[in-house]
């Protein structure tokens, strides 16, 4: 037990927090073989090119570090099957989107255009994407660069890893607001501000506690970020003001107790508003500056996993998650506009799905997506459905699919 734990502490520090839980390194990209097998996988600091101070680990209680560090490690393998939608509005007049997995479609990638990114290097596992007008931003390896939709041509990269002002110790994440690149260096305890082309504004300390791990600006310019666990059960939810000073926390029942962050929590509607997804609960949240409340319930029939409930320990429910079967939770990637809302979700042992509910119809559609080249990130913005695939040379196609045509 005493090898198990210092190799366990070894992976920690050097992996940028783990596996599955200990954020720094670790989304769940989802990538696809030529078997057309997803697969939720596991990737450490090789991959990603960040090196954490041994100070910005995140704390994890002394329990779990002594249960069978193995389900970090696990791979799960996903076989995506269909599903079919209806919505109904709640008492509360939030939205409740029923599930039933009985049918699906299919997207054959070569049928639709794409564009070859002019990337120097494979992307790798990449972390996060945002879009600023005609550039996609894509977040991996430890750096942060912008390309031209249209064209595949790369734009900029913005700042690189440094101790210099305009150098971030570690890029933890960013984000997009008024036409402004924001990069969160959380070991360099600072956010740093870069023009849409990569021109270096100015930077904001972020010394006060507490921390966040994710973050989206409000359209009144207020900062929602998702805190960091550090060593006790906290609100989830906080509010920063313009300059990241600590302003308070969201008034809800809402609580974190661990340090996993498996995906960018934080999307947007049509409005602009800022829409949240938390770690096995199906609902999509709206955020405003003093409440967060749900807009969307996604019920999944037989297929919901009722005791996750119950588990206010994210590292319980995602053993508890791993070992279930026929259940169905894990929303990503959501996005809404006017006609439809677009979302990932995982179905245990089966397989992710991208969904797109029709609000007009009021009907959602299932799709999984066959393609020659790995998949490595499916993301939708302004009516479009974006996937990255990665070739067997490292070359990175951009494909760009219509909403409307999936609708």
């Amino acid at each position: 037990m005493l090898k198990l734990l210092q190799a366990w502490n070894f992976l920690r520090t050097f992996a940028i927090m783990g596996a599955l839980g200990l954020h720094h390194a670790l989304s769940i990209p989802v990538s696809m073989c030529s078997d057309s097998v997803f697969h939720v996988v596991v990737m450490s600091s090789v991959v990603t090119g960040i090196m954490p101070a041994v100070d910005y680990v995140v704390p994890v209680k002394k329990n779990h570090e002594m249960r069978s560090f193995s389900y970090f490690f696990i791979i799960l393998i996903f076989l995506s099957q269909g599903c079919t939608f209806r919505g109904e509005v709640n008492d509360n007049s939030s939205l409740t989107i029923h599930v039933d997995c009985d049918s699906i479609s299919w997207i054959t990638l070569k049928d639709y255009p794409f564009i070859q990114l002019s990337n120097s290097e494979p992307l790798g596992q990449i972390k996060h994407v945002e879009f600023l007008d005609n550039y996609i931003l894509i977040h991996s390896g430890g750096k942060l660069e912008a390309f031209d939709i249209h064209s595949g041509r790369k734009i900029c990269q913005y700042s690189r890893q440094g101790r210099s002002t305009q150098e971030y110790v570690s890029l933890w994440g960013f984000n997009v607001f008024n036409n402004t690149v924001i990069l969160h260096d959380l070991s360099g305890e600072k956010m740093m501000y870069y023009s849409k082309d990569g021109t270096w504004i100015k930077n904001f300390g972020i010394k006060e506690r507490p921390r966040f791990q994710a973050f989206a600006p409000l359209n009144n310019g207020l900062i929602i970020g998702k805190r960091r666990y550090e060593g006790t059960e906290t609100t989830e939810l906080s509010l920063w003001d313009k300059d990241y000073n600590y302003i308070g926390d969201l008034e809800s029942n809402q609580k974190i107790n661990s340090g996993i962050m498996l995906t960018y929590p934080f999307g947007r509607d049509n409005n602009g508003d800022i829409l949240y997804t938390r770690y096995f609960k199906n609902e999509i949240y709206t955020v405003s500056s003093n409440e967060m409340r749900i807009k969307y319930s996604i019920d999944f029939g037989p297929r919901t996993l009722k005791q996750l409930e119950d588990v206010t320990d994210e590292y319980e429910a995602l053993q508890l998650f791993n070992l279930s079967n026929h259940k169905a939770s894990f929303l990503s990637n959501v996005y809404e506009d006017e006609k439809s809302v677009a979302f990932f979700f995982i179905m245990s042992p089966e397989g992710a799905a991208f969904s797109i509910y029709n609000k007009i119809k009021n009907k959602t559609s299932v799709f999984r997506f066959r393609s020659e080249e790995e998949i490595t990130h499916v993301t939708s913005f302004n009516g479009n459905c974006f996937v990255l695939t990665q070739g067997i040379n490292g070359e990175t196609q951009l494909y760009i699919i219509h909403l409307n045509d999936l609708l």
